[in-house]
C-alpha cells in the first residue's frame, strides 16, 4: 500500500501549480498541511487521476479512494442504497456490496440513517456517509480532502475519532486538514505542502518543534500558526 510520486509537474494558465520532485505515501498516517491555494486539492486530483500532470508519474500499489471535501451524494438514494451502489460501481458484486454496506455505515455510527435519504443528512453526516462508502469500495488507502471542514465542533470530533478506526482496520490514511485539533494520534507523519511544493516531510514531534525553532520557511509559519490556535495541547 504505496503512493510514489516522482519529477511531478502540474501547470494551469502556463503557471506551474505543483512541482513535486519526489514524494512517496507509505503506511505511516500523513496529514498533508498547507494553506489555501497550496496545491493539497490539485495533488489529490492527480492522486485520483482526475488531473493529468504536466510532467512526472505517480505509481500506486493497492487500491485508492479519494473523498473530496464538498461530498454530493446522488439525490433519492438512501445511504445503504448510495453505499452499495459506489461499491458495485467500483467492482464490488452487489450482494456483497449491500451487505457490507450496513457494516460500514454502522463503523461511522449512521447505522439509523441507513433508509434516510442522502439529501436529508447534515453535513457530519454526509462526511461520515463519504468515508463509509470509501471503505466499502475495498479501499486500501483513504484520501481524505478536509473532511472536517465547515462542520460543528461536535461533528469534527466525530469525524475525527474515525480516523485511529480506519488505521486499526488496516487501511493507510492521508488527510488534508487546517485543523490544529487533529495534530494528533493516530498521525505519526505530517506533509507540508507551499506554493505547490514539499517544505516538510517528518514524523508529528519534529513539526511541533518547527514552532519553537529559528526560521521563516512555510513550514515554521505554519507550526507557529498551529501552536497559536491550540495545536500545543496535542499530544505529540
Amino acid at each position: 500500500m504505496s503512493i510514489t510520486i516522482e519529477q511531478l509537474k502540474v501547470t494551469r494558465s502556463h503557471t506551474t501549480t505543483l512541482d513535486i520532485p519526489f514524494l512517496e505515501f507509505d503506511q505511516r498516517p500523513t496529514l498533508l498541511l498547507g494553506v489555501n491555494g497550496a496545491g493539497k486539492t490539485t495533488l489529490f486530483s492527480v492522486l485520483g487521476g482526475h488531473l493529468k500532470p504536466y510532467n512526472g508519474s505517480v505509481r500506486t500499489r493497492g487500491k485508492i479512494a479519494i473523498v473530496e471535501q464538498h461530498f454530493r451524494p446522488i439525490v433519492g438514494f438512501n445511504c445503504a442504497e448510495y453505499c452499495a451502489y459506489v461499491a458495485w460501481l467500483r467492482g464490488q458484486s452487489w450482494k456483497q456490496a449491500q451487505r457490507d454496506a450496513i457494516s460500514w455505515l454502522n463503523f461511522v455510527d449512521l447505522q439509523p440513517q441507513a433508509q434516510q435519504r442522502c439529501e436529508k443528512l447534515s453535513g457530519g453526516q454526509r462526511a461520515r456517509l463519504a468515508i463509509a462508502t470509501a471503505l466499502n469500495s475495498g479501499a486500501d488507502t483513504l484520501v481524505l480532502d478536509e473532511p472536517s471542514a465547515s462542520l460543528d465542533p461536535i461533528s469534527k470530533q466525530t469525524i475525527t475519532s474515525l480516523y485511529s478506526r480506519i488505521v486499526n482496520q488496516g487501511r493507510s490514511l492521508i488527510v488534508a486538514t487546517h485543523d490544529s485539533a487533529e495534530l494528533q494520534p493516530p498521525f505519526s507523519r505530517v506533509v507540508v505542502l507551499h506554493a505547490g511544493q514539499i517544505h516538510f516531510d517528518g514524523d508529528r514531534a519534529a513539526f511541533h518543534q518547527l514552532a519553537f525553532d529559528t526560521g521563516n520557511s512555510p513550514a515554521h509559519v505554519l507550526a507557529r500558526a498551529f501552536r497559536t490556535r491550540g495545536g500545543e495541547e496535542a499530544d505529540v
